[in-house]
């Protein structure tokens, strides 16, 4: 994974993306008049399959003085000595390199399980031709297949996590037809009752309430960027 990306929503304000690129350090910003600062230490980080760390690590977010997000083990004792703000995240982007079987975990919802995700392109044979297949699986469960991904290389479709629709969309394309080598692969959940794919829904105003929801964006190419 070449960086840690994260975007936090606070209040009503549009999220917002920052790539921390070292291993140890920390950093602010001003988007629409709030001060944000963030810290992190993943020097000592541990890991187990996945790129994302599992141990030994810490990534803490401030908005104007109020600690709006906590990753980690690490946490410095932080929640007992700031106010700590509402908060949900609602999304997270990993990058990958150098083969077609890419490893994460995620979380979609705050009452569900933290799941395995596994997306892996390979090849099988059918009538002596060799074709690419796109599989996708949830906790060693296959979820999602793809045959002849040479044709099928953009689509989508819906699966059911913990009670919710999520929708997975991918786009191959540039993997197998440009100099570039990109693949992208996003996973979202959507309401149960909006029967309409995420792709398809324009921007909604929601008095009462606020719709929460989870994207997960998995980039790959063939060589580091």
């Amino acid at each position: 994974m070449v960086g840690l990306g994260l975007s936090i929503k606070k209040c009503e304000e549009k999220p917002s993306f920052r790539h921390l690129r070292m291993i140890k350090g920390n950093r602010s910003f001003e988007l629409d008049n709030i001060k944000f600062e963030v810290f992190w230490d993943l020097s000592t980080a541990k890991y187990n399959s996945g790129p994302e760390p599992s141990d030994n690590f810490y990534v803490a977010i401030f908005a104007d003085s109020e600690l709006s997000l906590v990753l980690g083990d690490l946490e410095m004792n932080l929640k007992s000595a700031y106010p700590v703000a509402e908060f949900s995240l609602i999304s997270r982007s990993e990058h990958f390199y150098g083969n077609a079987i890419y490893s994460t975990k995620a979380q979609f919802c705050e009452r569900g399980n933290v799941h395995d995700i596994l997306i892996k392109c390979s090849g099988d044979y059918e009538g002596n031709k060799r074709n690419s297949v796109l599989s996708v699986c949830f906790d060693k469960k296959e979820v999602i297949r793809v045959k002849r991904l040479h044709w099928n290389f953009r689509g989508n479709q819906t699966i059911f996590i913990d009670g919710l629709l999520v929708d997975m969309m991918w786009d191959v394309h540039d993997w197998f037809f440009t100099s570039s080598g990109c693949a992208v692969f996003m996973f979202r959940t959507r309401s149960g009752l909006d029967s309409r794919l995420w792709l398809e829904e324009k921007t909604l105003e929601h008095k009462g309430h606020d719709r929460v929801e989870f994207s997960l964006l998995i980039s790959a190419s063939k060589n580091p960027i």
